[in-house]
């Protein structure tokens, strides 16, 4: 049986041998295994989707329930691609949103790891105050230290 490391391994082994056929049957298992609820795999798919690698054109709408699904049950990465992803194509209502996934992804990541999703959504707030989005991810942090990972449904089919 392929975990999550091992077939994003085998893609990325795959492109750069300009191999699509072998690329494409690691993907539909990757994904496959991220619709069933792997919250690694739908991380990796949703950076798949978030930067784009030769197979996957970037889409960030693809990948921010990948993501999210990934960042809600504490995948480390997770929070602070979805921050990255929210906040390099925002509305200024969501830019609380990545300030939240910004602070949840100090909090799994640690602050070294981190630093630059912060920067990030920092600059993409332009100035706004980030402290609404902050105390939500300092609730989800308490939440997610006395209750766990409790995440419902799957990221192909969010509800």
């Amino acid at each position: 049986a392929s975990d999550p490391v091992s077939l994003e391994a085998n893609i990325a082994d795959a492109i750069s041998r300009d191999d699509m056929d072998a690329a494409g049957v690691a993907l539909v298992e990757l994904k496959e295994m991220a619709c069933s609820g792997n919250s690694e795999a739908a991380a990796k798919i949703g950076r798949l989707y978030l930067f784009g690698n030769g197979l996957l054109g970037r889409d960030l709408e693809k990948a921010k329930p990948f993501l999210r699904y990934g960042a809600e049950s504490g995948t480390p990465q997770a929070a602070a691609d979805l921050a990255i992803a929210i906040a390099t194509n925002t509305a200024a209502e969501e830019v609380q949103e990545a300030a939240k996934w910004a602070k949840v992804a100090r909090y799994i990541d640690g602050e070294g790891a981190s630093d630059v999703v912060v920067q990030l959504v920092n600059l993409a707030a332009a100035g706004t105050d980030l402290t609404e989005g902050v105390q939500r991810g300092a609730r989800w942090i308490q939440l997610y230290r006395t209750r766990g990972v409790n995440v419902e449904g799957s990221p192909c089919h969010p509800g």
